[in-house]
């Protein structure tokens, strides 16, 4: 009679060393995906119509929603950024957008970009594909541009 040679048994992970391994992991795969969707070049393309940006000075931005925070603007812009409290006449948050709204008004802040940092604002903003940018007169007298959420159509 012939014996069998012994099959290699399997190692598994201990439950220690799988948590280790998807913590070691987990921030790994965030970064990755915050570089692909936020940084490279391969996910985003600018829409052709989009306003010109001079890149001769810098730019005011209105903000509303997310970008009202210093820590959004610093992972975006990749610059402390400080705001000013500011008004936009004839427009009323709803949900994610601003809408017009006769004499009403949106609270935001108003910060400056410089024309690198706005092309990172519109990428964060996935100008073309969810929101448009426009220029709009602020309560100050100010121009700034501002975003505004696409019809879902367009999007």
């Amino acid at each position: 009679m012939s014996k069998r040679p012994k099959q290699p048994q399997k190692r598994r992970l201990s439950k220690g060393q799988t948590l280790l391994l998807i913590s070691g992991l987990l921030p790994l795969l965030l970064a990755s995906y915050w570089w692909l969707v936020w940084q490279s070049p391969w996910l985003y393309q600018p829409p052709v119509d989009l306003p010109a940006v001079d890149d001769r000075e810098s730019h005011l931005v209105f903000a509303y929603g997310t970008l009202k925070s210093p820590l959004v603007r610093l992972i975006v812009t990749h610059r402390i950024s400080s705001g000013e409290a500011a008004r936009l006449p004839g427009f009323e948050k709803e949900g994610l957008n601003i809408v017009p709204s006769e004499g009403s008004h949106t609270q935001g802040i108003v910060f400056e970009a410089t024309p690198e940092e706005l092309r990172r604002l519109d990428r964060y903003e996935r100008v073309g594909i969810r929101y448009g940018r426009r220029e709009h007169q602020l309560s100050t007298g100010q121009t700034a541009w501002v975003y505004h959420l696409l019809p879902e159509e367009s999007q």
